[in-house]
């Protein structure tokens, strides 16, 4: 059986560690040994139930190339970040739920973590190290490109460009055929109606540009 780290242990890697679960153990080529973290006086996981103990630091943890690991953090700087630190030191674990739809022709890149209750569509293609939360919708055709954070119960139309390291936050909604360059951050409860461009972030309904 090859390892598996959850790389985080805040509230994310917190939840990780439940989606996991959901895989039937004989479909798994793994066993869960635990969390990576950053060195702190106070462990993110004190006073909270979990199955698993912070293990290690991820900057100096000794991987094998057997090793799988998994990037539990939303922040899409650090998420882009601790992918590159440890390219090549490890598998990235590709996840997704077993209750999510997945419609054919669909390409998922190595790292992202597809949580409960997703859809996606025909012919939707996402980057590598995406993280999509639960109960998010992407339509046909849309493409999301690595880095990028989609959280809780957005909607996003069909034939929509998501760039590099995109936020979109939670109920947000995207219309059909939009574009969000990279690095565009959309707040929660938005409608994004037009073109968001690189490095801008929106919010409202009709998401309006933040000064």
């Amino acid at each position: 059986m090859r390892k598996l780290f959850i790389i985080g242990a805040s509230n994310l890697g917190r939840e990780f560690e439940s989606w996991l679960d959901l895989i039937p153990p004989e479909k798994r080529d793994w066993k869960l040994e635990g969390y990576l973290h950053t060195d702190s006086e106070l462990s993110p996981l004190e006073g909270f139930p979990t199955d698993y103990k912070i293990i290690g630091n991820w900057e100096n943890y000794k991987f094998s190339q057997n090793d799988y690991g998994i990037i539990a953090v939303a922040n899409v700087d650090w998420r882009k970040s601790i992918y590159q630190f440890l390219k090549g030191r490890l598998t990235f674990f590709t996840y997704i739920a077993p209750n999510s739809t997945i419609a054919k022709f669909v390409e998922i890149g190595e790292g992202s973590f597809i949580c409960p209750f997703c859809i996606l569509a025909t012919n939707v293609r996402i980057g590598a190290n995406v993280f999509v939360n639960c109960g998010t919708q992407i339509g046909h055709d849309t493409r999301v490109d690595e880095h990028s954070s989609i959280m809780a119960d957005v909607v996003i139309g069909g034939n929509c460009k998501i760039g590099t390291k995109v936020f979109i936050g939670s109920n947000s909604t995207i219309i059909p055929k939009m574009i969000l360059e990279n690095e565009s951050s959309i707040g929660a409860g938005s409608v994004v109606i037009r073109r968001v461009k690189s490095k801008t972030s929106v919010f409202g309904n009709p998401a309006m540009i933040l000064k």
